[in-house]
């Protein structure tokens, strides 16, 4: 995990140099936030507009690496990388595409970072945890669904 945050807080004194809107979501904001234990990767929201700033950031730190197809997600701008080990996602126009059918278009948007954490003295922007709620509850993910619930007591 240490090599991870490390990875992370290299990356978010870059970012927020560059003075774009971004935020660290799924797992890896769930894990900043308290409420899982681990992580796998580290997912990277930004605006549609700073997708290509953060992709050059991203590119001096470490390697391009080609991305598979899933058909849960439609979004806009997506790629992965790989910085000393840790796999990074960035994404811009994040979609969802429900098991229903439906798509749910998700650009990340000012309101919904939820606050910052201190992660080796840089300031890490974490994404709302009741908009991953929403999303995880899209993409037919119970077993976040529930992590989520159990954490705050949703009933």
């Amino acid at each position: 995990m240490e090599k991870k945050l490390k990875v992370l807080s290299v990356l978010a004194a870059d970012l927020n140099e560059s003075d774009i809107l971004w935020a660290v979501g799924a797992s890896a904001m769930l894990f900043l936030g308290g409420i899982v234990r681990e992580f796998r990767d580290i997912d990277l929201l930004v605006c549609e507009e700073d997708i290509s700033t953060a992709q050059e950031i991203l590119q001096r730190h470490g390697k391009q690496l080609p991305v598979g197809d899933d058909c849960r997600f439609g979004s806009r701008h997506y790629r992965k990388f790989e910085v000393d080990g840790v796999e990074i996602d960035l994404i811009a126009g994040f979609v969802v595409n429900s098991e229903d059918g439906q798509q749910h278009i998700c650009p990340l948007q000012m309101e919904e970072v939820d606050g910052c954490v201190d992660v080796f003295d840089q300031a890490v922007s974490l994404h709302s945890v009741q908009t991953w709620y929403q999303y995880y509850t899209w993409m037919g993910r119970a077993d976040r669904v529930k992590t989520i619930e159990d954490y705050f007591e949703i009933k």
